[in-house]
């Protein structure tokens, strides 16, 4: 499971070794094993409720829209005029919830391996994703995106990696292959 600092109760992230950040834990929501990863969240006084994944902080009430803002309306900007979108990951729902703010979409797609991470969401996180999942433009496929990007014929004017980092389950969905069939 997550290193946690019991006695300081100090939540450690662990992506680099050379580099750690903690938060305090105010309070454990939620922890859980599922099949792919080790999921928490978690509520602290700065950040508000703190959703990590195997030990990496994934996104928090503070600052969630922030990242999912810059990755979908830089996208849509650029584009113009973007009729369906693809969601690599994102199953935490911020950047789905940003992409349906574009009346002219019309369908969204997010592919997330873990249906843990979205009813985790939706259950302990819900400004994150808001209404996002319940919205008719809205598909939420759970399946490893590498296969899904390989088998489907569908088409879609903006595709967006809102992906873990490079290790884990989500280390392929940094690779030239996984580009490359994109």
């Amino acid at each position: 499971m997550i290193p946690i600092l019991a006695s300081l109760a100090m939540y450690t992230e662990t992506l680099y070794p050379e580099f750690a950040q903690q938060m305090q834990i105010k309070e454990i929501l939620h922890q859980e094993k599922s099949a792919w990863q080790d999921l928490i969240i978690f509520e602290n006084d700065r950040f508000g409720r703190v959703l990590a994944l195997d030990g990496v902080i994934q996104t928090t009430y503070l600052d969630n829209q922030i990242y999912a803002e810059m990755l979908v309306h830089v996208p849509f900007l650029a584009h113009g005029n973007v009729k369906k979108v693809l969601i690599i990951g994102g199953g935490d729902g911020s950047v789905l919830k940003q992409a349906l703010r574009y009346p002219q979409l019309e369908k969204a797609v997010v592919v997330d391996i873990d249906d843990s991470v979205v009813e985790m969401t939706k259950q302990w996180m819900p400004e994150v994703c808001g209404s996002a999942f319940d919205d008719p433009r809205a598909k939420v496929i759970i399946n490893d995106a590498t296969i899904y990007i390989k088998e489907t014929d569908e088409k879609f004017d903006v595709i967006i990696c809102d992906s873990t980092d490079p290790e884990g389950p989500g280390a392929v969905l940094f690779t030239k292959d996984f580009y490359r069939d994109c």
